[in-house]
């Protein structure tokens, strides 16, 4: 979490490369699914799971995976909810990842088509491009609607302590 994005950029450019990578949707995904802040809080909300509901599972004769998939994922839904959404808008609104990437015209994310069709021409033409942003903006307000009660319980939940 401490080291920048940005200083990541060229080695795993040459990862993706030479793992013959580029140019696919794998290397959009891959980047975005794993994050320093995504380890954090999901830890955080898992020691807030308390040990005695943990140990009367155990007492009940749950093995790990049940206690886990019963128990302690149902409790921690809101932070998988919140760490989604915190994921997908950082990979939605990406701009320089994909562009470095993506070579096919046909995998382009919006951002990097808006971009292009912007400054195809000597003058930008404000009407398409603005439609195309607010276009842009409907999957991210979907995510947000829907998700939104776990948003709201998960900063309850981490709002509240004892």
């Amino acid at each position: 979490m401490m080291i920048p994005w940005v200083v990541t950029i060229i080695p795993l450019y040459n990862l993706f490369n030479q793992i013959d990578l580029l140019n696919t949707h794998w290397a959009l995904i891959l980047p975005s699914i794993c994050s320093g802040y995504g380890v954090y809080l999901v830890r955080s909300f898992m020691h807030q799971v308390p040990a005695s509901l943990v140990e009367s599972a155990r007492i009940d004769g749950c093995g790990e995976f049940k206690i886990f998939n019963r128990i302690v994922l149902p409790l921690v839904t809101p932070a998988m909810a919140a760490l989604g959404i915190i994921l997908f808008l950082g990979a939605w609104d990406d701009y320089l990842w994909p562009f470095l990437v993506l070579t096919d015209e046909k995998k382009y994310t919006l951002t990097i088509g808006l971009s292009k069709y912007a400054f195809r021409h000597k003058t930008v033409e404000y009407g398409p491009v603005l439609a195309g942003a607010v276009m842009s903006i409907m999957p991210v307000v979907i995510v947000y609607i829907i998700l939104q009660k776990n948003i709201v319980e998960g900063i309850s939940i981490g709002g509240v302590k004892g």
